[in-house]
Protein backbone atom coordinates (compact mmCIF):
# COMPACT_ATOMS: atom_id res chain seq x y z
CA UNK A 1 0.00 0.00 0.00
CA UNK A 2 1.53 3.12 -1.20
CA UNK A 3 1.12 5.93 0.86
CA UNK A 4 -1.79 8.20 -1.18
CA UNK A 5 -3.60 4.65 -0.85
CA UNK A 6 -2.67 4.95 3.22
CA UNK A 7 -3.72 8.46 3.56
CA UNK A 8 -6.84 7.78 1.93
CA UNK A 9 -7.62 4.38 3.80
CA UNK A 10 -6.85 6.00 7.31
CA UNK A 11 -9.34 9.23 6.61
CA UNK A 12 -12.07 6.60 5.46
CA UNK A 13 -11.23 4.43 8.44
CA UNK A 14 -11.17 7.55 10.67
CA UNK A 15 -14.72 8.61 10.66
CA UNK A 16 -15.77 4.77 9.75
CA UNK A 17 -14.27 4.11 13.74
CA UNK A 18 -16.09 7.18 15.31
CA UNK A 19 -19.29 6.04 13.87
CA UNK A 20 -19.20 2.70 14.72
CA UNK A 21 -18.05 3.71 18.55
CA UNK A 22 -21.15 6.01 18.69
CA UNK A 23 -22.62 2.89 17.23
CA UNK A 24 -21.44 0.82 20.22
CA UNK A 25 -22.50 2.93 22.73
CA UNK A 26 -25.24 4.98 21.46
CA UNK A 27 -27.18 2.48 19.02
CA UNK A 28 -27.27 4.61 15.98
CA UNK A 29 -24.15 5.07 13.40
CA UNK A 30 -23.39 8.57 13.37
CA UNK A 31 -20.19 10.09 11.38
CA UNK A 32 -18.86 13.59 11.56
CA UNK A 33 -19.65 14.65 8.24
CA UNK A 34 -20.02 18.66 8.79
CA UNK A 35 -16.17 17.62 9.22
CA UNK A 36 -15.87 15.99 5.64
CA UNK A 37 -14.41 18.73 4.03
CA UNK A 38 -11.49 19.27 6.60
CA UNK A 39 -11.08 16.04 5.95
CA UNK A 40 -10.58 16.61 2.20
CA UNK A 41 -8.55 19.59 2.52
CA UNK A 42 -6.01 17.50 4.36
CA UNK A 43 -5.51 14.62 1.95
CA UNK A 44 -5.67 16.47 -0.85
CA UNK A 45 -3.15 18.76 0.16
CA UNK A 46 -0.99 15.77 0.87
CA UNK A 47 -1.65 14.91 -3.12
CA UNK A 48 -0.67 18.33 -3.79
CA UNK A 49 2.66 18.39 -1.48
CA UNK A 50 3.34 14.68 -3.33
CA UNK A 51 2.53 15.54 -6.52
CA UNK A 52 3.10 18.96 -7.53
CA UNK A 53 4.12 18.19 -10.97
CA UNK A 54 1.55 16.22 -12.31
CA UNK A 55 -0.63 18.34 -14.16
CA UNK A 56 -3.54 21.02 -12.99
CA UNK A 57 -5.66 17.97 -11.40
CA UNK A 58 -3.81 18.06 -7.92
CA UNK A 59 -4.36 21.71 -8.01
CA UNK A 60 -8.57 21.70 -8.98
CA UNK A 61 -8.90 18.72 -5.91
CA UNK A 62 -6.99 21.14 -3.49
CA UNK A 63 -8.66 24.12 -5.05
CA UNK A 64 -12.14 22.64 -4.76
CA UNK A 65 -11.56 21.05 -1.21
CA UNK A 66 -10.73 24.80 0.21
CA UNK A 67 -13.76 25.98 -1.61
CA UNK A 68 -15.19 23.46 0.21
CA UNK A 69 -14.27 24.47 3.80
CA UNK A 70 -14.86 27.92 2.90
CA UNK A 71 -18.51 26.71 2.05
CA UNK A 72 -18.92 24.83 5.00
CA UNK A 73 -20.79 26.83 8.49
CA UNK A 74 -18.56 25.05 10.47
CA UNK A 75 -15.67 26.74 9.25
CA UNK A 76 -17.12 30.31 9.98
CA UNK A 77 -18.72 29.18 13.26
CA UNK A 78 -15.58 28.40 14.44
CA UNK A 79 -14.07 31.79 13.55
CA UNK A 80 -16.87 34.08 13.97
CA UNK A 81 -18.62 34.98 16.75
CA UNK A 82 -22.46 33.93 17.06
CA UNK A 83 -23.86 37.78 15.76
CA UNK A 84 -21.41 38.37 13.24
CA UNK A 85 -21.90 34.20 12.24
CA UNK A 86 -26.27 35.34 11.68
CA UNK A 87 -25.46 38.24 9.65
CA UNK A 88 -22.71 36.48 7.26
CA UNK A 89 -24.82 33.98 6.50
CA UNK A 90 -27.13 36.23 5.21
CA UNK A 91 -24.44 36.90 2.60
CA UNK A 92 -23.93 35.22 -0.36
CA UNK A 93 -20.31 33.80 0.20
CA UNK A 94 -21.15 30.34 1.51
CA UNK A 95 -23.52 29.85 -1.38
CA UNK A 96 -20.46 31.08 -4.00
CA UNK A 97 -18.22 29.12 -2.30
CA UNK A 98 -19.95 26.08 -2.57
CA UNK A 99 -20.50 26.67 -6.18
CA UNK A 100 -17.32 27.15 -6.80
CA UNK A 101 -16.23 23.92 -5.13
CA UNK A 102 -19.08 22.34 -7.46
CA UNK A 103 -17.26 24.09 -10.50
CA UNK A 104 -13.78 22.22 -9.78
CA UNK A 105 -15.23 18.79 -8.74
CA UNK A 106 -16.64 18.97 -12.07
CA UNK A 107 -13.82 20.19 -13.56
CA UNK A 108 -11.69 17.58 -12.73
CA UNK A 109 -14.47 15.09 -13.56
CA UNK A 110 -13.95 16.58 -17.16
CA UNK A 111 -10.18 15.99 -16.95
CA UNK A 112 -10.77 12.20 -15.84
CA UNK A 113 -13.50 12.07 -19.10
CA UNK A 114 -10.77 13.28 -21.34
CA UNK A 115 -8.06 10.70 -20.50
CA UNK A 116 -10.14 7.43 -21.28
CA UNK A 117 -9.70 6.20 -24.31
CA UNK A 118 -12.77 4.69 -24.43
CA UNK A 119 -16.06 6.02 -26.02
CA UNK A 120 -18.18 3.74 -23.39
CA UNK A 121 -15.98 4.88 -20.55
CA UNK A 122 -16.35 8.38 -21.61
CA UNK A 123 -19.89 8.06 -21.84
CA UNK A 124 -20.12 6.12 -18.25
CA UNK A 125 -18.28 9.40 -16.61
CA UNK A 126 -20.01 11.69 -18.62
CA UNK A 127 -22.98 10.21 -17.21
CA UNK A 128 -21.33 10.57 -13.40
CA UNK A 129 -20.87 14.78 -14.31
CA UNK A 130 -24.51 14.45 -15.02
CA UNK A 131 -25.92 12.96 -12.13
CA UNK A 132 -23.24 15.04 -9.76
CA UNK A 133 -24.39 18.46 -11.62
CA UNK A 134 -27.85 17.54 -11.25
CA UNK A 135 -27.95 16.25 -7.35
CA UNK A 136 -26.13 19.62 -6.90
CA UNK A 137 -28.21 21.69 -8.49
CA UNK A 138 -31.50 19.84 -6.38
CA UNK A 139 -29.17 19.49 -3.25
CA UNK A 140 -29.47 15.80 -3.07
CA UNK A 141 -26.57 13.91 -1.38
CA UNK A 142 -28.19 10.91 -3.41
CA UNK A 143 -27.44 11.80 -6.61
CA UNK A 144 -23.28 12.73 -5.68
CA UNK A 145 -23.13 9.94 -4.05
CA UNK A 146 -24.14 7.94 -7.03
CA UNK A 147 -21.68 9.85 -9.06
CA UNK A 148 -18.76 9.48 -7.04
CA UNK A 149 -19.42 5.37 -6.79
CA UNK A 150 -19.39 5.78 -10.45
CA UNK A 151 -16.37 7.40 -10.83
CA UNK A 152 -14.46 5.16 -7.93
CA UNK A 153 -15.60 1.82 -9.86
CA UNK A 154 -14.69 3.62 -13.21
CA UNK A 155 -11.23 4.68 -11.61
CA UNK A 156 -10.77 1.15 -9.94
CA UNK A 157 -11.94 -0.79 -12.93
CA UNK A 158 -9.53 1.15 -15.17
CA UNK A 159 -7.00 3.47 -13.41
CA UNK A 160 -5.95 6.75 -15.41
CA UNK A 161 -4.40 10.09 -13.83
CA UNK A 162 -3.36 7.86 -11.03
CA UNK A 163 -2.96 8.40 -7.90
CA UNK A 164 -5.58 10.94 -8.16
CA UNK A 165 -8.75 8.22 -8.87
CA UNK A 166 -8.26 7.58 -5.28
CA UNK A 167 -9.26 10.91 -4.49
CA UNK A 168 -12.78 9.39 -5.88
CA UNK A 169 -12.19 6.69 -3.49
CA UNK A 170 -12.24 9.36 -0.59
CA UNK A 171 -15.12 11.16 -1.90
CA UNK A 172 -17.27 8.06 -1.56
CA UNK A 173 -16.00 7.23 1.74
CA UNK A 174 -16.85 10.45 3.41
CA UNK A 175 -20.43 10.96 1.25
CA UNK A 176 -21.14 7.51 1.76
CA UNK A 177 -21.04 7.75 5.74
CA UNK A 178 -22.65 11.08 5.43
CA UNK A 179 -25.38 9.64 3.31
CA UNK A 180 -26.12 6.56 6.48
CA UNK A 181 -25.80 8.83 8.86
CA UNK A 182 -28.88 10.83 7.05
CA UNK A 183 -30.87 7.85 6.24
CA UNK A 184 -30.12 6.32 10.08
CA UNK A 185 -30.99 9.95 11.69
Amino acid sequence: MNREERAVAITGLTFFMFGLSIYMSDGSFVVPFPLNEFALLIVSFLFLIWHPKKGALPYLFFVSTVTGVLGSVVFWETVMSAEDLITFLDRTVVDWARITQGFFLVVAMIVFLASYREWYFKMIVAVAIGLYCYGFYINSLHYSLIAFTIMMVIGILKSVRKPFHLMWVLYFLLNGMAWVTIQIA
